[in-house]
């Protein structure tokens, strides 16, 4: 789950940049030759309450997104509630963290999380895959303790969540690397 202000193309000003939430599943996987893999991750669909994102996304910029609602509330637990917009198809996700129990991450799964830098999505029509470098002005996160609810996970036997990061006031950058896989239409 993400909250993104002041979102632009380069070299627009701050003051131009769009605020939008976004929840997608991050799938862990490896790319390239067998002997030389590189880390990456594959976002099949982002759910955002963004039209603009709903109607650029796997066009004008990487990653199809689909209308969602997001409901986000923080006091002493930081609360994500997403809903599919106009279809009930089931789709939803529920995420409560903590804030109280928030500890520097160390683990191989924060190493993972916030050290890989190349994401995989899926093109408007499908049939190919986009490929983005994420990079990252701060690469501090803390754990906390969560509960995470979501549909999509219940549909894979052996899915788990990995432990639950928080990133605050952190400069991103994409940059497309191009497309992986066939081109159609």
């Amino acid at each position: 789950m993400i909250e993104l202000e002041r979102m632009r193309p380069w070299p627009m000003p701050p003051s131009a940049g769009v605020t939008l939430r976004a929840a997608a599943h991050r799938i862990s996987c490896e790319v390239g030759p067998v002997q030389r893999p590189s880390r990456a991750v594959f976002v099949p669909v982002r759910h955002t309450d963004s039209r603009l994102a709903v109607l650029a996304g796997g066009r004008a910029f990487p990653g199809v997104h689909l209308a969602a609602d997001i409901d986000v509330q923080a006091d002493q637990d930081l609360r994500w509630r997403v809903a599919r917009r106009f279809i009930n198809d089931g789709f939803s996700i529920m995420a409560q963290a903590d804030l109280s129990s928030v500890r520097p991450a160390t683990s191989e799964v924060a190493d993972i999380v916030i050290g890989t830098r190349l994401g995989l999505s899926p093109v408007h029509r499908g049939g190919a895959l986009e490929a983005v470098e994420m990079r990252l002005d701060d690469l501090t996160a803390a754990q906390v303790n969560a509960g995470v609810d979501s549909a999509f996970m219940a549909d894979f036997r052996s899915a788990e969540p990995a432990e639950t990061l928080l990133m605050t006031d952190v400069g991103v950058r994409w940059r497309p690397v191009g497309h992986r896989g066939p081109r159609h239409g």
